[in-house]
């Protein structure tokens, strides 16, 4: 089986993020928190009107609290949405104590531009609803982003990327223990999530909140606070929704049949119900004689007339691990590292991209090489993988 005929399996969460916009906008409580966030990030943004805020309305040690403040892009991707909503619930109350619209527009009552962004910055601190919504916003954000952030790591060293650390120090933590500047298996986490992953972010969804969030809630008045829950409960259930929908086909074959590689504390009983659903599910479709219906990887995987399809079969119904079928082990072991997000994937785009600028007229097996290269050449210097080598033969 052939890895370059494997589909991707890439993290659609700019899509999945546009349509949850599309579809809570409708709300003005909504509409207000976001023309709230891209205002406070648009002033804090822009050097001079942040120095201005500075000069006029900061004394003494706060006056460093606004100096490192980056360009933030506001949309509807978690990537993006969490930082920003992070840096300005993290600045919003000095911002709110200290600002004084007329200092700030005693030089820029000439300057139109300039008077409308002071003026809707006013208007913004006084939106008390702003912070809650942020905070609920925020850990609605976060279990989206931790779920997207496991499928970064791998199994087999995930206590040294689980840490708070930052990717430099992680990264050289990881190097001095194995020798080596990543895994293979990093980024290719696709059984975990067919077995494990999208079961457990559809269940953090409904429960997202946070100690802040309650906090904040709860210094509302009743009224305000029964509109922020129902806010909330429409929030989740577009989530819900959203992600049931365009995570469905991960319960169809191919896409199933990569939880069939996942174990769990060396227990296989649950890669074995999936195997026989999988089977089932390509039964019925070879019985319908939609045989051009399946994706070619189901068929190298699970055809009853294939070795690789009867091991398979064999492994659904005994009571072995999947270590005792090695045809199947190593065709599935195949499947399940196809990169599964998009920086890995992106990479190797890259990479490929730069080496066919490098000559004209090349076919898809030279730059196939020129990407093994480096790591063959590597293994080569390495005199464990050369005596290896040599004893195969």
């Amino acid at each position: 089986m052939d890895v370059s005929s494997l589909p991707l399996c890439r993290w659609p969460s700019a899509h999945i993020a546009q349509r949850l916009g599309r579809g809570l906008q409708v709300t003005s409580d909504i509409k207000l928190v976001f023309r709230c966030l891209q205002t406070l990030c648009g002033f804090l943004s822009c050097r001079d009107l942040r120095r201005k805020l500075t000069t006029a309305c900061l004394k003494g040690s706060d006056c460093g609290l606004l100096a490192p403040f980056p360009v933030t892009p506001i949309d509807w991707r978690w990537e993006t949405l969490g930082p920003a909503l992070a840096r300005a619930a993290s600045l919003l109350p000095t911002v709110r104590q200290v600002y004084d619209l007329e200092k700030m527009t005693v030089t820029d009552s000439s300057n139109t531009s300039n008077m409308k962004i002071l003026t809707d910055v006013a208007t913004t601190l006084e939106h008390t609803e702003f912070d809650t919504y942020n905070a609920m916003f925020s850990c609605h954000a976060a279990v989206v982003e931790n779920c997207a952030q496991e499928l970064e790591v791998c199994d087999c060293h995930a206590h040294i990327w689980h840490q708070k650390k930052s990717f430099q120090k992680r990264t050289a933590e990881f190097q001095a223990q194995t020798g080596h500047t990543t895994c293979v298996f990093k980024g290719r986490r696709g059984p975990w999530f067919v077995q494990k992953g999208l079961k457990a972010l559809l269940d953090k969804i409904p429960s997202a909140t946070s100690m802040e969030f309650e906090r904040s809630l709860a210094s509302l008045p009743e009224q305000k606070q029964a509109e922020v829950l129902t806010v909330r409960q429409q929030l989740r259930s577009r989530l819900l929704e959203i992600y049931t929908d365009k995570f469905t086909f991960w319960k169809h074959i191919p896409w199933s049949m990569l939880g069939i590689f996942y174990s769990e504390n060396g227990s296989w009983a649950a890669s074995k119900e999936l195997a026989v659903a999988c089977i089932a599910e390509y039964d019925i479709v070879i019985g319908k004689s939609s045989y051009n219906a399946l994706h070619r990887v189901a068929h190298a995987v699970l055809n009853p007339d294939s070795e690789v399809g009867r091991d398979v079969r064999e492994f659904a119904v005994d009571n072995l691990p999947l270590t005792a079928h090695p045809v199947a082990y190593f065709a599935l072991q195949k499947y399940s590292l196809v990169p599964f997000v998009e920086r890995r994937i992106e990479s190797v785009h890259a990479t490929i991209k730069r080496l066919g600028k490098q000559a004209i007229n090349v076919g898809v097996p030279w730059i196939s090489s020129k990407v093994r290269e480096q790591l063959l050449m590597n293994q080569l210097a390495d005199q464990d993988f050369r005596r290896c080598c040599l004893d195969a033969f």
